[in-house]
């Protein structure tokens, strides 16, 4: 999926020369981000561009889901350590996917989405199966032990075929 040219001229429009880091560090959510936020909601209604991206911006902050949530790979209740290689940096809908066993990890820190998975609007999730792993600089991997944990523990049946 690539930002389409309205989301491109709407966030320069409204954001001209701003540069995202969020780009270089999670391309696969600005590319989801910018084409809903700048391309989709904008098309609607009678608002103005900039009144409605100011509504949708202070939506997104007031939303308890937003933000990041340390997720145990391997659960604290099941003998997993709080150590930097037992978790994950993840918003609070992945990290209910992963606890739920929707998404785990493989050894090669691929993301696995379980085939056992529907849902109506499932082409995000189903578009995160097979993409690696981009840690900041600086942060850890999950430790493979604990992956296998998860995989072998948590995970729900097999990964959709690639």
């Amino acid at each position: 999926m690539a930002i389409s040219e309205a989301a491109r001229k709407n966030h320069g429009e409204l954001f001209p020369a701003h540069g995202s880091t969020l780009k270089i560090t999670d391309p696969e959510l600005t590319e989801y981000f910018d084409n809903f936020a700048f391309d989709e909601v904008l098309r609607y209604g009678s608002l103005n561009t900039r009144t409605r991206l100011m509504v949708q911006l202070a939506s997104l902050i007031a939303c308890p889901s937003v933000g990041l949530d340390a997720a145990h790979v391997r659960w604290f209740a099941f003998d997993g350590p709080d150590d930097l290689d037992n978790g994950l940096a993840l918003c609070v809908l992945h990290h209910k996917l992963f606890d739920l066993g929707v998404l785990g990890l493989d050894a090669a820190f691929r993301v696995l989405v379980s085939a056992t998975f529907s849902a109506r609007t499932a082409g995000r999730a189903y578009g995160l199966h097979g993409h690696e792993l981009h840690p900041r600089p600086g942060t850890v991997l999950p430790g493979l032990v604990h992956v296998a944990w998860h995989t072998r523990e948590v995970f729900k049946g097999a990964p959709l075929a690639a």
